[in-house]
């Protein structure tokens, strides 16, 4: 029985605070009821990371088996084999101005601009 500066009523305790064998056996029980919860929680954090793991791994295993059935699937794609390949894009004559128009303006970018010379009169 615990009290804060009063009289204890029915017996004289050692302890002012109150408490005595009582107060011990309910610690005890507090300790280790809260050590049983600290191992189901790193119990159950144990089970969610072996899972997790699993998982991870038949995933991985999945993803193997897929990569090696691809060849065949690839093979089973290929149903175009003798069509021609598309010719590569013929050069017009538009396109042939605007690649000179384009070196043109890098000619001009690149030239030397003039610079203002020490001035002896103003």
């Amino acid at each position: 029985e615990l009290h804060f500066g009063g009289f204890s009523s029915a017996k004289t305790e050692l302890n002012p605070y109150g408490g005595g064998d009582s107060m011990t056996q309910d610690l005890s029980r507090i300790y280790t009821q809260r050590k049983t919860e600290l191992d189901d929680t790193v119990a159950r954090r144990k089970a969610m990371k072996l899972e997790k793991k699993l998982n991870k791994d038949g995933q991985l295993d999945f993803v193997e088996k897929m990569d090696e059935s691809f060849a065949e699937l690839s093979q089973l794609l290929r149903y175009r084999k003798n069509e021609p390949v598309p010719k590569v894009k013929t050069v017009t004559k538009e396109d042939e101005e605007m690649v000179e128009w384009e070196r043109e303006m890098k000619e001009i970018m690149l030239k030397p601009k003039k610079r203002a010379t020490d001035r002896t009169e103003t």
